[in-house]
């Protein structure tokens, strides 16, 4: 078939294509990919669960979101085995600790250096091969959580696509 009958069929098709979209009909456009907001002033930001050579190397830190300094006073975090659903404690804070705005709170296995001052310390050993830690509200909220390997379902994030 030559090129010109070609040209001409496609331009036929196209008008038909235009003329049946109803007038004033939008355009339609891809969402774009949204970036879950947090929900929370206060979240979970690194962990390391052990180190090649030291399994008690072990460190949480916790990063403040907003401008203003932010009390951990009545906050807990909780760490939980993925066979499990009994919430081991890691730490509590019963007294004023504040996090500076954009700022971190680091907790640091007992008895280990990790090349700056923790602000806390826990004894709680962390499973390499896998758990979860849960950040809880004053109220008894769980207002952040991360898992990792062989974690616990109720405290990893199902991420929406």
């Amino acid at each position: 078939m030559p090129k010109r009958y070609l040209a001409g069929i496609l331009t036929v098709l196209l008008l038909i294509l235009a003329a049946c979209t109803p007038p004033g009909m939008p355009t339609p456009t891809v969402a774009p990919t949204q970036t879950p907001e947090i929900t929370t002033p206060l979240v979970i930001s690194e962990v390391q669960a052990g180190a090649s050579g030291n399994n008690n190397l072990e460190f949480i830190e916790l990063y403040n979101t907003i401008t203003e300094p932010l009390d951990l006073e009545g906050y807990a975090l909780v760490y939980r085995l993925a066979a499990s659903r009994e919430d081991l404690p890691i730490h509590a804070w019963t007294e004023s600790a504040p996090v500076p705005a954009h700022g971190h709170c680091l907790l640091v296995r007992a008895g280990q250096e990790v090349g700056v001052v923790p602000d806390a310390e826990f004894d709680q050993p962390l499973n390499t091969k896998g758990g979860g830690l849960a950040l809880v509200d004053p109220q008894g909220n769980v207002v952040d959580s991360v898992g990792w390997g062989n974690a616990p379902e109720a405290f990893v994030k199902r991420c929406l696509h």
